[in-house]
């Protein structure tokens, strides 16, 4: 009997740099010269991008995810056509390697001068296009971090809803009428999502989907203490903490 071959993704959050933001991911064919081979690779994986670079993550587990930093790509990327293909093409003159394995290493600069070819495969290329377009305007004319690496971005990209759904038991009471956007603040990382309230539990669902976990709920008797806190300098809602770990890591 045949099984199905899941894969199983490497990328996290964590491999963003302090304040970036993850914007979209796309299953791609990209061909290019892979470091450690020193010869030109054509692989098929998930292409990340995000507010400062684009990631690529293979799907054999042979190849170390590459990640290429808009400051190290001097141009913007060109729409091609090879062999009946609409293509993105770009050149780096560096690209970091994030080391294999669960171990937890320090990034590989490796100082190569060459072109990425990039074939998206479920998606309109002039979508993505849209999209990388204006992160390397916004990267470009180097604008301040609030504009560059604002969670509002986002809004315009998507359209979030609260799934439904996800509610534990058809007894609960809404105490609010929508959904209401919040951050659920972790070391390091900033993870978007939609929060509901019932009159039992409290409901974060991330717009990312990069958790096994599609939505948190949190009951009001484990809450062990309120209080507030500043973050970035601002006064934010109010924070909580349990009595005991039911947070996960994206």
């Amino acid at each position: 009997m045949l099984g199905i071959q899941i894969r199983k993704p490497r990328f996290n959050l964590y491999h963003l740099d302090e304040g970036e933001i993850f914007i979209k991911e796309f299953a791609v064919n990209c061909q290019f010269v892979y470091p450690e081979t020193e010869s030109i690779e054509n692989l098929q994986g998930v292409l990340i991008i995000a507010s400062r670079s684009l990631i690529f993550e293979p799907d054999d587990h042979n190849f170390s995810m590459i990640k290429f930093h808009f400051r190290n790509i001097p141009d913007k990327p060109k729409i091609l056509n090879l062999d009946g293909k609409d293509l993105f093409k770009f050149m780096i003159i560096k690209m970091i390697e994030i080391p294999k394995g669960k171990i937890i290493q320090p990034y590989i600069s490796h100082d190569i001068k060459t072109d990425v070819f990039v074939n998206i495969l479920h998606e309109q290329l002039e979508n993505v296009a849209e999209i990388l377009y204006e992160l390397f305007d916004k990267f470009i004319k180097k604008q301040n971090v609030f504009e560059f690496d604002s969670i509002d971005y986002l809004l315009n990209l998507y359209s979030f809803k609260f799934d439904y759904s996800r509610i534990k038991s058809i007894n609960e009471k809404f105490l609010i009428k929508k959904e209401l956007f919040a951050k659920q603040i972790l070391p390091l990382i900033e993870v978007p999502g939609l929060l509901m309230l019932t009159d039992t539990r409290i409901y974060l669902q991330p717009i990312y989907a990069l958790s096994s976990k599609k939505c948190f709920s949190y009951k009001y008797g484990n809450i062990n203490k309120l209080f507030k806190r500043k973050i970035k300098l601002k006064d934010v809602n109010k924070f909580f903490t349990f009595k005991e770990k039911i947070l996960d890591l994206p």
